[in-house]
């Protein structure tokens, strides 16, 4: 859904399966590159205006989750925007919850909260990296 909608996407996932069955899907839209790629081993060179983690997060350990955020942050432009979308109900092979994954975000200094979507399964924020106070997606696109 995303390849409608940006000039560039890269998507990956640390499952072969997954990344070669995205990579299928794909094959056609030149502007999307899939990789398998452990997050945040093999974090990506570049710098990125939209990050996205849905349903990852919570696999991390204390150090990993440190490492990923300090990774997305650091590639992502000033104004741009990160998404976390996670499910919130526990599961026993899991190190962290949904809710733990998105308490840690919302102490991250560099970025600062600009919608949150709460549901009683998942929890989808938006942040937008900042060094003040955060703008709204509109104005940080210069539409307003």
């Amino acid at each position: 859904m995303l390849a409608a909608r940006c000039d560039e996407v890269l998507s990956c996932d640390v499952a072969a399966a997954a990344a070669q069955a995205a990579a299928r899907r794909t094959e056609d839209l030149t502007h999307i590159r899939v990789e398998q790629r452990d997050i945040p081993g093999r974090w990506p060179d570049g710098r990125f205006d939209l990050n996205v983690f849905s349903e990852i997060l919570y696999y991390l350990g204390n150090q990993d989750l440190e490492q990923a955020l300090k990774h997305a942050v650091s590639a992502l432009e000033p104004e741009c925007t990160l998404l976390a979308v996670h499910w919130r109900h526990p599961v026993a092979d899991y190190p962290r919850s949904g809710d733990d994954v998105h308490q840690v975000l919302a102490g991250c200094p560099e970025l600062a909260r600009l919608v949150r979507h709460d549901e009683p399964d998942f929890l989808a924020e938006v942040y937008i990296r900042t060094e003040g106070t955060p703008v709204s997606v509109a104005e940080a696109m210069g539409l307003v």
